[in-house]
Formats: C-alpha cells, structure tokens, sequence
C-alpha cells in the first residue's frame, strides 16, 4: 500500500491494468474462450470454468468491490465518483 500514498498514482496504476485487461481479453479466440479454467479450492474441491465465464466473474466480482469503496466513501463523507458500467461506456 505504500505506493498508494496518493490517489493519482493508483488512479494512473488502475488504468494502465484496466487497459492491460482489456487487450488480454481482446486478444482471446472464440476457441480460448471456451478452454476451462480449473482451480482448487480451500476445500480441496476442485471446479472449473470456461473462460469466458470466468472473465464475467471477474468482472462483476470488480463491481462488487466498486460498490464496496463507494459505500466507504459515503462512510467517510466523500462522493464517489460515479461507478456504473453505462457512465464508463459512455466516457462520462
């Protein structure tokens, strides 16, 4: 957390990795897509996915964390900034 002393250099870290992201999963062939993914887990259990359904997960497992820091910003007496999927498509 020390290199996040300053919320420009996460703001510019996030979107060098968004961007990253974005590329990888461009970059994935209709035949990538549909290799599983297969972990274990605390369990011992083992599961797997296709990809394109764990690209979904990861996805929305991002937007529940959005929803999580935006409720602590409220906590803290911030306004977050607006965080909605259509806002990020539209530019907004």
């Amino acid at each position: 957390f020390d290199d996040y002393q300053q919320f420009d250099s996460l703001r510019e870290d996030f979107h060098e990795f968004w961007s990253e992201c974005g590329f990888f999963v461009a970059s994935l062939s209709d035949e990538q897509l549909l290799i599983d993914v297969v972990w274990q887990e605390y369990d011992g259990e083992v599961r797997s996915l296709p990809l394109w359904q764990a690209v979904l997960v990861f996805a929305e497992h991002a937007t529940h964390h959005r929803g999580q820091v935006a409720t602590l910003m409220r906590q803290l007496g911030y306004e977050p900034p607006i965080n909605d999927m259509n806002s990020y498509f539209r530019g907004a």
